[in-house]
């Protein structure tokens, strides 16, 4: 077995965008967390919201509902505090903001009916436990003190303040009582019609304006299109210094509503622009050509997820195209579609008013299958952050939309999710979606950096520290251009001029190269708690880099696909096209958390192991459990890692089983194992 059955795709940093982070790390604890939103305040302190589960249970049973938290960062990268918001369902940020005074504000999604609610504000709805509830949480600087807290009519997309403390939220409605304001709105929200809707709150939570509009269904051709519903909804809000609001968005219908400066029909994603005091809009367009993709439904061609402002008021959007004949213009970083089948990540920008689209540019060329978050520096350019399988990227355009320096690409999950470019000192900020955080200068040294580690395994890149199991530690240069392997015998500490250190002790190494590092996780005879690990390079240190000690938790080697790395009785590997027999043999290698460093030597069945069939997974059947034959170390490998053969039941209806290990009373998480008659 190779050092790692975890295929990963990573990056070639070029060098005029050799990036080194001013910090990364990790704001997560042991459980599963989602991040959703980031910002940041004068200070270059940094505010990251999200979800996390309170107890971990891995592979079986029901998740408890996510709590929502809000963390603060100081401009080094130090947690400052983290606030939760625990309830009896799914509490689901979707955004954070941050006023002049430093009131924080958290909004999103929830279907608990005791949220921290203080009281309602003018057009909320009242408590309810019915999916789409949306909430508001105002809190003071420390987050010691709710300011206001209250539930929304419908889920939060997004929010953002302005210079006077006032707040700004978008999302999706079909609640015909939506409250709304002369002047501002345009169609209306009913059962067969979803409205976006725009709500702004003055600094004490009193209702400024507050209105709704829709995209207006295409004439049928035919008498066979049913009913003419549509759906429309505001994903990504962005507020000017005059306190106009701009809202990206996404709808089915062909036209939005009218207004100065329309140049472009729908359907797909599109940006309004509401006038200060909400009486009506400055602009509304669709950013693609009204291409509709048959068989994808005709809001899938463009779709927007992230909208931002650069210094001269010009609107930035991001997002992902199905559009053959998305308006990319001449001289932009990519003028042609990349992938004849899949999306492409796409950016634009427009001049302020919304008269003229100043360029547009495909990004599948840098393998993103999205654009999932833009903003401006202050030079004039645009940095977009989006995400493929296995890998995230960052790429920087300039005034025209061209690429400056290259393609920067990182493991997949550690900056894709969202971008933050500071105006004045050039300051980039970028997040994952599990929880890493990293602050990025381009005058900053190439030093040493870990961006994220995980069970070598299986499972999402983050910080969570896997006790005596290997790992794998993804970052950059970190290690040798040319790829290191140990020899055979115990494990060394030192490899290839690397060393990886945890707390005060090295971890033995089995693979070391510029963008990855396999090791195990031993801190000792006993186990120690580990808050951090650094790498060490041809005798220069990295920064340490926050993890969280979570002990043992077993888990499959998985292949690229993301099934099972598994045997089947004739030694040959298991896959769709290849499966295991009913009442066979199989296989399978599990990172167990035994091993002390070295290479077993000798078979020896001394595994207290269990393979639980959880189920057919297209029948959803239940059956007996698999019975296991020998579980041991694994001769020529590493003693981490152990050996499992066991036998399928001789019955059951041919399809892909999912399976379960349980060690030591410890379960993995699922994995799927392919089967026949």
């Amino acid at each position: 077995m190779p050092p790692t059955m975890r295929a990963v795709l990573f990056f070639m940093v070029a060098a005029r965008l050799v990036l080194a982070a001013s910090y990364t790390t990790y704001i997560g604890d042991g459980n599963p967390s989602t991040m959703t939103a980031l910002v940041t305040d004068l200070a270059g302190n940094t505010y990251v919201t999200g979800s996390r589960t309170s107890v971990y249970l891995s592979g079986y049973g029901n998740l408890p509902g996510p709590d929502g938290f809000v963390t603060k960062l100081d401009a080094a990268g130090k947690i400052l505090f983290t606030r939760t918001f625990g309830a009896q369902g799914a509490v689901e940020p979707k955004g954070v903001a941050v006023d002049p005074s430093g009131n924080i504000y958290v909004a999103g999604r929830t279907t608990s009916p005791d949220l921290l609610v203080s009281r309602p504000l003018p057009g909320t709805a009242p408590p309810s436990t019915n999916f789409g509830t949306g909430f508001v949480i105002k809190l003071s600087p420390d987050a010691t003190t709710v300011l206001y807290a209250s539930y929304f009519w419908d889920v939060v997309a997004a929010i953002a303040t302005d210079s006077q403390g006032n707040l700004y939220l978008t999302g999706g409605t079909s609640s015909a009582a939506f409250p709304a304001t002369a002047g501002f709105t345009s169609g209306a929200a009913n059962s067969f019609t979803q409205a976006a809707y725009v709500t702004k709150l003055s600094p004490s939570g009193g209702k400024v304006y507050s209105g709704v509009f829709t995209t207006i269904a295409a004439p049928c051709p035919t008498n066979t299109c049913g009913v003419l519903d549509t759906s429309t909804a505001g994903g990504a809000i962005a507020v000017n210094a005059a306190g106009e609001a701009y809202v990206g968005g996404n709808g089915t219908g062909t036209l939005l509503p009218s207004a100065p400066g329309t140049i472009r029909r729908g359907p797909g994603g599109f940006i309004v622009k509401i006038k200060a005091d909400g009486s009506g809009f400055g602009f509304a367009n669709f950013i693609g050509t009204g291409y509709q993709f048959l068989g994808r439904g005709s809001n899938d061609a463009n779709t927007v997820s992230s909208i931002a402002l650069d210094a001269s008021g010009n609107v930035l959007v991001a997002g992902s195209t199905f559009d053959d004949a998305f308006p990319a213009t001449p001289g932009a970083y990519q003028t042609a579609r990349n992938d004849g089948s899949g999306a492409e990540g796409f950016a634009a920008k427009f001049l302020g008013d919304g008269t003229k689209l100043m360029w547009a540019t495909y990004l599948g060329r840098a393998g993103f299958d999205a654009g999932q978050s833009i903003s401006a520096d202050g030079k004039g350019n645009a940095w977009a952050v989006g995400a493929q399988t296995g890998t995230d990227a960052l790429v920087q355009l300039d005034a025209a939309g061209a690429l400056v320096g290259s393609v920067a690409r990182y493991p997949g999950m550690t900056v894709g999710r969202v971008v933050l470019a500071e105006s004045t000192s050039g300051t980039v900020h970028i997040a994952g979606s599990t929880g890493i955080v990293s602050a990025i200068a381009s005058s900053d040294a190439a030093l040493p950096r870990v961006f994220g580690i995980v069970d070598a395994a299986y499972g999402e890149v983050g910080g969570r520290f896997y006790e005596a199991q290997l790992i794998s530690i993804y970052g950059t240069n970190f290690g040798p251009p040319k790829e290191v392997s140990a020899a055979t015998g115990g494990l060394p500490t030192s490899l290839g001029g690397v060393e990886v250190i945890a707390g005060d002790t090295r971890l033995p190494l089995l693979y070391v190269s510029n963008t990855q590092i396999n090791a195990l996780a031993v801190v000792g005879a006993s186990t120690i708690p580990v808050d951090s690990i650094r790498v060490v390079y041809n005798s220069e240190s990295g920064q340490p880099f926050r993890v969280v000690s979570i002990g043992k938790q077993p888990q499959v080697f998985r292949s690229a696909d993301g099934k099972a790395a598994a045997l089947n009785q004739d030694g040959t590997i298991n896959s769709p096209a290849n499966p295991a027999i009913l009442g066979s043999l199989v296989t399978v290698f599990a990172n167990s958390g035994s091993g002390n460093g070295q290479i077993a030597t000798v078979a020896r069945n001394q595994c207290i192991c269990a393979i639980r069939i959880v189920g057919d997974q297209v029948l959803g059947e239940y059956l007996a459990p698999a019975t296991v034959t020998y579980g041991g170390p694994a001769p020529g490998q590493l003693d981490a890692i152990t050996q499992i053969n066991f036998r399928l039941p001789a019955s059951g209806s041919p399809s892909a089983f999912v399976l379960g290990v349980g060690l030591a009373a410890l379960d993995s998480d699922p994995f799927t194992l392919w089967i026949k008659n």
